[in-house]
């Protein structure tokens, strides 16, 4: 919004006289319509034209008449969009380390070509795909590798621009995994790759919950004494340590993150990453070795299935999800349904986004700022292209005049 815009906010009572510092700022001022033109479109595609591109002045004539969704829609339908920003946007979330210079891979891929419009019913695919649905994706028709990433890194080092003619969707994710095993992003080639290697698959959990819920474990986790334990994991010492000091520190610390995480890892019994083959393995005739390892209390919990729930459900918790699903089930898409259909999920992707455009974070005070835009992110079919407009459109995004 414009600087006269939020003083007169603040004088109205409407926003609070430190919020005014806080939002001055973080918005750029553009006056001009070629300026304003030039933000929007390196705002949303991630790229800055040349003053005398035709697209940058398409979309300045836009602006001075106007029609500020259809500017956002030039800079949204461009290569630029999908090649440079959405990448930005998956590349974080792809690896244990959040690394947004890490190469094209199928987590990324796939949440590129998601963000296309469906050639069949003409609309956008839901970003709730992402982590509930059967699919993966070609290059140039060719599908990738179980085993290798070479197809997508050579497409990454030629800078081949990703579009919807080379990058499509197909259907199933990968074969011998039925639909009830597969989880869209969670299941990935990545995704595994990153989280499902060594351990005991409660990474898989932790980074779902952190990458699509922006909620880390320290953050969920409940050290409520009427919180029982019966999921937690019998490569848990219920005494770390040993003595009443190291029965304490369970109670007090262990149990409290390991009571919700162990009882949802299950979802993901059947799944592995095999490091010597370099391979994604669903095997649902026996549950992953790894998870049933290091017995130091014979009366924790022994998985042989994947059935999972999840007991993140009270009090801080309750409110922190807004979960509206199933809150327990067998499987990863299952278990990914029940991600997707939380209100945090949305709430998520409307931070997400806020950040890579607005180039700050939400701050406290624009809490109604940030639950218009996740209710009209599912009133929009979960459209992640129609998100990023709404969020660019948001005055208190840039600061430009409309």
């Amino acid at each position: 919004m414009t600087h006269v815009k939020v003083i007169n906010r603040v004088q109205k009572g409407m926003l609070k006289p430190l919020v005014l510092v806080s939002l001055l700022a973080n918005v750029s001022f553009a006056e001009t319509s070629l300026q304003q033109a030039q933000l929007l479109y390196s705002r949303l595609a991630a790229v800055k034209l040349s003053q005398s591109s035709p697209v940058l002045l398409n979309i300045s004539q836009l602006i001075e008449a106007k029609k500020w969704k259809e500017a956002a829609d030039v800079a949204i339908g461009s290569d630029d969009f999908s090649n440079v920003s959405l990448f930005q946007f998956f590349s974080p979330l792809s690896s244990r380390g959040e690394n947004p210079d890490i190469e094209l891979n199928d987590f990324i891929a796939m949440g590129i070509a998601n963000s296309f419009i469906d050639p069949v019913t003409g609309k956008d695919r839901p970003y709730t795909n992402l982590v509930d649905g059967d699919f993966s994706v070609t290059f140039n028709n060719t599908v990738l590798s179980e085993s290798n990433n070479t197809l997508l890194t050579s497409a990454f080092v030629s800078r081949t621009v990703l579009t919807p003619a080379n990058l499509k969707i197909v259907s199933v994710q990968r074969v011998g995994v039925p639909p009830s095993a597969a989880a869209g992003l969670l299941t990935s080639r990545q995704f595994l790759k990153e989280h499902a290697i060594a351990g005991t698959n409660r990474r898989m959990v932790h980074y779902a919950f952190r990458e699509f819920l922006c909620s880390d474990i320290k953050e969920w986790k409940d050290g409520d004494p009427a919180l029982t334990d019966e999921f937690v994991s019998r490569d848990v010492s219920r005494a770390p340590g040993g003595g009443i000091a190291g029965a304490q520190q369970y109670q007090a610390e262990c149990r409290t993150c390991h009571q919700l995480q162990d009882g949802m890892r299950n979802a993901f019994a059947y799944h592995d990453f095999v490091e010597t083959t370099a391979r994604a393995v669903y095997d649902p005739t026996a549950v992953v070795s790894k998870i049933n390892l290091n017995n130091l209390f014979p009366g924790g919990m022994v998985v042989n299935n994947d059935f999972w729930e999840n007991k993140a459900t009270r009090g801080a918790n309750d409110q922190r999800f807004g979960w509206r699903g199933p809150l327990s089930g067998n499987g990863a898409r299952a278990f990914g349904q029940m991600i997707g259909r939380s209100f945090r999920f949305s709430t998520c992707a409307v931070e997400k986004v806020f950040k890579q455009v607005c180039k700050r974070a939400l701050i406290l005070d624009e809490q109604l700022i940030k639950e218009s835009l996740a209710r009209g992110f599912e009133g929009d079919g979960y459209s992640l292209r129609g998100l990023f407009k709404s969020v660019a459109l948001v005055p208190a995004c840039m600061g430009v005049k409309q």
